[in-house]
């Protein structure tokens, strides 16, 4: 319960940055292989730094066309640039008629692929009809790959009797570390964003990737720019990419029958 009105507090302290909102604990309780801890989540400069409770953010479109995506901040699993990589791209998503999940993940790859997939499977079951997909940025573009990639992990309830893969996905300036090598079966349809002059997460972990998928006859819509370093969000200065890859992914979810341009729900 007090981890509980801590990020309840959390999230009210910084309603004017998140907006209006409603915060859903995914878990319905403590997440698997946790127990109640006093450390506090701390948040702060837009970021959480730590994560004791998992759970989305919602933002829903004024007008939703039959889409949902999941979006997933990165932060190199140090912490979470909620903000930049969440919020942001929520609202921008709303205004393309999508409505959006930010997830608040916790802070280590295996807890935060738990979290992912149960993430999946609960936007899919309250999504109903819709199509679903996830967005993720360096480390959430590494969680996005991984999610696509493995096996469940956890069946707690009801809820992940879902299908937990989401229906296609977008990796931005994706940290993916060796995750090509898992790639040995069907993908859903793929977007991958990144800028050649990144040298945090080098773009080479792009390539690697997009080699593998090409391995096995998927075909991803891939981007790599020539300027915009790392974690460029939405920015709209330094940097081509910085100023291109939300239009052509906008485009590439049109192409692809994703997102229908006239308002109907497909």
């Amino acid at each position: 319960m007090k981890t509980k009105i801590i990020i309840l507090v959390l999230l009210f302290v910084s309603a004017p940055l998140f907006g209006q909102y409603e915060f859903i604990n995914i878990w319905n309780g403590n997440a698997p292989g946790t127990k109640n801890t006093a450390e506090e989540e701390k948040y702060s400069d837009e970021r959480f730094w730590t994560v004791n409770q998992p759970g989305l953010v919602f933002y829903k479109a004024r007008e939703s066309k039959g889409i949902t995506m999941l979006v997933l901040p990165g932060g190199g699993y140090h912490h979470l640039a909620f903000v930049k990589e969440g919020v942001t791209i929520a609202k921008w998503l709303n205004n393309l008629g999508i409505d959006a999940y930010v997830l608040k993940y916790r802070l280590n790859p295996e807890d935060a692929l738990d979290d992912a997939q149960r993430a999946v499977c609960y936007v899919r079951r309250k999504a109903k009809n819709d199509k679903i997909g996830a967005i993720g940025f360096s480390a959430g573009g590494h969680l996005a790959a991984n999610v696509m990639l493995s096996p469940k992990r956890i069946f707690v309830d009801s809820i992940d009797n879902q299908n937990f893969k989401p229906d296609f996905a977008a990796l931005i300036y994706p940290w993916l570390q060796n995750l090509y090598e898992k790639v040995k079966e069907e993908l859903p349809p793929l977007f991958i964003a990144h800028a050649a002059d990144d040298t945090r997460v080098p773009v080479r972990e792009s390539l690697n990737f997009i080699d593998a998928c090409v391995k096995i006859n998927v075909y991803p819509e891939a981007h790599i720019f020539f300027e915009g370093s790392h974690g460029f969000g939405m920015e709209k200065e330094g940097g081509y990419a910085a100023s291109e890859w939300t239009s052509l992914f906008e485009k590439w979810l049109v192409n692809k029958g994703i997102l229908n341009v006239t308002g109907d729900k497909k």
